[in-house]
């Protein structure tokens, strides 16, 4: 049974409307939406309770290395919405709590979502190559498997996740032979660094999250979105939100980001 503010984040969500406000506001944005609908010709009717699923759990053993994924049970090929994997930071695994608590909110909301470890690489360059190896080898089985296409997944993680994530979606990096991973929906940055050239240079939607500096991965939050803001690629300034905590540190404002998350993974499939 969900709790009233769980319920009044869930329809926020839905809605577009910030989860980082009062109730009270947070009701009345939801009350104002509504009557602003109406006003364009939208059919009275009570609003909707979000569908929230119960979710289900496998854990699975790769070629050289495994990952757990959380989906919804539903019998309805439809009701799986898409894939969102997620890697761990430096030296996790999959009992990760803080990506385990994530992936279990978006298979509510419908999606397959995946922590995964993956192979360690010897320089940035190798390090990059096995990533790039590893998440290809999740989608090729997963999305089969909820027949989902690969245009309905999105890549992340968190720290050294993040960085990976990065380091395969950007063009001319090391170990990726000039050629980003293809055909996904987006990316899910979680204080993965981030500097004003990726921004601008990024070929896919991001949700960014981290502090203004980072001194741990050498990136700057704010340069980041700037670079995003001067992208000529119109999706991905479309497409793009941030959550960018003021100061210095290295996730520390890692308690915020499921919300986010929540809030603003539907931006990528509308």
């Amino acid at each position: 049974m969900k709790t009233k503010t769980q319920l009044f984040v869930i329809m926020a969500s839905l809605l577009g409307i910030g989860s980082f406000k009062s109730q009270k506001t947070i009701s009345k944005e939801i009350t104002d939406r509504y009557y602003e609908l109406l006003k364009k010709g939208a059919t009275k009717r009570p609003l909707p309770l979000p569908k929230v699923y119960k979710v289900l759990t496998k854990d699975i053993q790769a070629s050289n290395f495994n990952y757990r994924a959380y989906y919804p049970e539903s019998n309805s090929e439809n009701a799986r919405r898409g894939i969102i994997i997620l890697g761990v930071g430096d030296g996790g695994n999959v009992n990760d709590a803080l990506l385990n608590n994530q992936c279990e909110a978006i298979a509510k909301m419908g999606f397959v979502a995946i922590v995964t470890t993956y192979q360690n690489g010897s320089s940035y360059a190798d390090g990059n190559i096995k990533f790039k190896q590893n998440i290809e080898e999740i989608i090729s089985k997963e999305a089969p498997a909820y027949n989902i296409s690969r245009s309905n997944v999105v890549v992340g993680g968190v720290s050294k996740g993040g960085n990976l994530s990065l380091g395969i979606s950007l063009p001319g990096q090391m170990g990726n032979g000039g050629q980003p991973i293809e055909g996904i929906k987006g990316l899910i940055i979680e204080c993965g660094g981030g500097d004003q050239w990726k921004g601008s240079a990024l070929k896919l939607p991001v949700l960014y999250m981290a502090n203004a500096t980072d001194a741990a991965t050498n990136g700057n939050g704010t340069d980041f979105k700037t670079g995003i803001e001067s992208n000529t690629n119109a999706n991905v300034k479309a497409k793009s939100k941030f959550l960018i905590a003021s100061g210095e540190g290295h996730c520390t404002n890692a308690a915020d980001y499921k919300n986010f998350i929540i809030n603003n993974i539907n931006s990528f499939f509308n």
